[in-house]
């Protein structure tokens, strides 16, 4: 019995790191842009006083900027998404170190926060805006940030931060009706044409709920790419409508930070999140957010970190991995 379980748990083990190195050989390839995704910058002194998980998508400005100064010290260089679509068609070759830097749902910090350090660095980016000011992403909770004004999204644009399509609502599309997913879609498009005076062409996914018929429905709305909150780096023959990016946790130190842009932490943050797209996929949509909401206001919320889990992942294959020698052991094959 001990063999047959040592056999079980060091095939489990064998079959893990087969995939991991083949993640690993991935994300290592030449040619790998990788894309950041924050959502909301807050003054030092107000972001230990968020609630959970809003510390999460805020982060201080403070650590803002040192990471944007990392990013220019180890050579990166900023792409705009028009500069990786055309990546992506083969049409351009890549500078050193290319990166993406995105923002979700819209808040005004990208303008007052994030815009000055960016600008000042010289570092473009990218700012997927919820179009409905009324959206609970706005509203969530009291400390909440202000859609961006439309006179910002033009000022944005001029100070080298595109503006581009994060749907009306912000609320989950693969849980509507597909003709309430395309207004999403084109509902936003409409408005941000109009404030900007040219033609959006990029959307990402709200919540990173989705299915192969909302992608479609964004390709037929005219968007030419989307991203989404899977991880892992995009390359040359990269699904143009399911492209990968990076969510930078607000409480990321600059190590982690560090490690998430090389290819060892980037495979580690596509497994944490696999897992974590385990729940909403039982749960479903309307059942799995105020059960999250709760999850991460308990104490367990504490745990629900990159840093941790990536802990708890290792302490699993360590326990594992002495089950397995404790099983022979006990049946003598060792």
């Amino acid at each position: 019995m001990f063999e047959s379980l040592a056999a079980w748990i060091l095939a489990a083990l064998a079959v893990a790191a087969t995939a991991l190195l083949r993640l690993y050989l991935q994300e290592r390839a030449p040619g790998r842009v990788p894309v950041l995704l924050y959502h909301r910058l807050v003054e030092d002194a107000l972001y230990p006083r968020l609630p959970r998980p809003e510390n999460i998508f805020s982060i201080p400005e403070s650590r803002f900027r040192e990471q944007m100064d990392f990013l220019v010290r180890s050579g990166y260089s900023t792409l705009s998404c028009s500069e990786l679509e055309q990546h992506l068609d083969g049409r351009t070759l890549l500078p050193p170190r290319p990166l993406l830097i995105t923002f979700d749902d819209g808040s005004e910090s990208v303008f007052s926060r994030a815009l000055p350090i960016l600008r000042d660095r010289g570092l473009k980016a990218t700012v997927f805006v919820t179009t409905d000011t009324d959206s609970w992403v706005f509203h969530e909770h009291p400390r909440s940030q202000r859609r961006l004004a439309e006179q910002e999204m033009r000022q944005l644009e001029t100070g080298g931060v595109a503006v581009e399509s994060h749907g009306v609502s912000h609320r989950a599309l693969n849980s509507m009706p597909e003709d309430n997913a395309r207004d999403e879609m084109l509902g936003s498009k409409r408005f941000l044409d109009a404030v900007l005076g040219r033609s959006v062409s990029y959307f990402a996914i709200p919540l990173n709920y989705y299915s192969p018929r909302i992608l479609e429905v964004a390709r037929q709305a005219g968007y030419r790419l989307v991203f989404t909150s899977d991880n892992g780096t995009n390359r040359f023959g990269s699904d143009r409508r399911r492209l990968r990016r990076f969510i930078v946790e607000g409480n990321a130190t600059l190590q982690e930070f560090a490690r998430l842009l090389t290819p060892w932490g980037m495979v580690q943050r596509r497994v944490i999140a696999d897992l974590k797209r385990l729940p909403p996929k039982l749960f479903g949509y309307r059942v799995w957010m105020p059960l999250r909401r709760l999850l991460y206001q308990s104490p367990l919320g504490l745990l629900l970190t990159p840093r941790h889990l990536r802990r708890l992942l290792l302490a699993v294959a360590v326990l594992l991995l002495a089950a397995a020698v404790f099983s022979l052991l006990a049946s003598g094959g060792l």
